[in-house]
């Protein structure tokens, strides 16, 4: 098998300008493995990718995922996107049960071969059917929600199940921004049902305004996730869906809404493709959205957002939460990414 050496992997910590509240606690830092994979001979290039697990989202510590990767080989298989599964299944033999390693393994090894191959990390995967993605901005201060609304963003996502109150004043002002705002808002399993229905019918003026409520309720009143689609709230589902599983049972109750795929919740990208075509075969849509990480994991998560047809705003405008960034993902006019056709990391976010 021909394979890649020289893998290397650096621990490293990346702070946000300031703490970001959710309904699980705050975020106020990011610790993340970034990963590096060489051919031996070709110092002009080089393969990164991040694991980067979250604390009350993802399934491993970063302390698993630091143990996995000190156990793995000095060398990598080659990734074939004639047959992608392998890379699976080589991962499944090394014992790599954390997704964000299986994740930011595999995005390595993509954009190690699309820089040898002269193409795009999504060519490696089979071209997507957009050349650039639309994207929704993390917000949280109406200020920064003004900048960019000059600068183009018109897709706001705001994180609630903490205040209602000041939630809504939030949700106000942005709304006073122009007719043409789009809002998504993130609970993060954070209300009942009866709360979910309260905050519901106190935001009947925004409705028209409104993409989808994003996890509202809590684990344990998930069954009422029906008499909220009875009453009108447009639903998106997040930490319900974490692999194939979780999908099937979702269609299986015949729900409707807007899946939302974190692909290093997920696993490889091959994984996450899986995971796209069986949701957008369903009734459900499908958007990619990611661990508030850096710029090289937003532009594979781009990249993935440009599978899906229709597309979606991708919740990828985070990278202004950062003190520093592995480099620039600047959004062009009209707040989209621009995917480019050849050469990928080192171009893009270095």
């Amino acid at each position: 098998m021909t394979v890649f050496s020289t893998f290397e992997y650096q621990p490293k910590l990346w702070k946000l300008k300031r703490p970001l509240k959710t309904s699980h606690g705050e975020i106020g830092m990011r610790s993340s493995i970034m990963l590096r994979v060489n051919v031996p001979g070709r110092d002009d290039v080089m393969g990164l990718g991040e694991a980067s697990p979250l604390p009350g989202w993802s399934k491993e510590s970063y302390e698993e995922v630091l143990e996995q990767v000190a156990e793995l080989p000095g060398v990598l298989p080659r990734f074939s996107s004639h047959t992608p599964e392998a890379l699976d299944a080589w991962l499944d033999e090394q014992g790599v049960s954390s997704t964000s390693l299986r994740f930011g393994l595999g995005a390595a090894l993509i954009d190690l071969e699309a820089q040898l191959r002269g193409e795009s990390w999504g060519a490696v995967l089979g071209h997507g059917v957009h050349s650039e993605i639309s994207v929704a901005l993390l917000c949280s201060d109406i200020e920064t929600a003004r900048t960019e609304y000059s600068a183009g963003v018109r897709t706001f996502k705001i994180k609630a199940g903490m205040n209602l109150g000041l939630e809504t004043e939030l949700l106000k002002a942005l709304l006073g921004l122009g007719e043409d705002i789009r809002i998504r808002i993130d609970v993060n399993e954070g209300w009942s049902l009866e709360e979910a229905l309260s905050a519901w019918d106190t935001w009947r003026f925004a409705w028209p305004s409104i993409d989808f409520i994003e996890e509202p309720l809590k684990p344990d009143s998930k069954s009422g996730w029906e008499v909220l689609g009875q009453a009108g709230v447009p639903l998106a589902f997040d930490e319900s869906v974490r692999n194939r599983d979780d999908l099937d049972a979702l269609i299986r109750r015949g729900l409707s809404g807007v899946v939302v795929l974190k692909p290093s919740l997920i696993g490889t990208p091959n994984e996450v493709l899986s995971l796209i075509k069986v949701a957008t075969g369903s009734r459900l849509k499908v958007m990619v959205s990611n661990l508030i990480e850096t710029s090289v994991t937003r532009l594979y998560c781009a990249y993935l957002a440009s599978f899906i047809s229709p597309s979606l705003a991708a919740g990828l405008g985070t990278g202004g939460l950062f003190q520093e960034d592995c480099g620039a993902l600047p959004l062009e006019p009209g707040a989209v990414i621009r995917l480019p056709k050849f050469r990928t990391s080192q171009e893009c976010v270095r």
